[in-house]
């Protein structure tokens, strides 16, 4: 069995690991996702200046 928990605060990923330890998942892994975009133009690719500063955070685990 596996978890995936998509989370818009940090403390929501906090309580989710919490209770998939209580639960008896392993392997827990907590991830914060940034996104950027990358800018195509004919002179060459490269990265956008702007980017979000925080898009989500992940957790993952699995109960063996």
């Amino acid at each position: 069995m596996v978890i995936a928990v998509y989370a818009p605060y940090i403390d929501q990923i906090e309580a989710s690991y919490k209770v998939a330890k209580k639960l008896g998942f392993e392997d827990l892994t907590a991830l914060e996702n940034f996104e950027r975009e990358i800018e195509v133009r004919s002179q060459g690719i490269r990265q956008k200046t702007r980017m979000v500063d925080h898009s989500v955070y992940l957790l993952f685990g699995r109960k063996l």
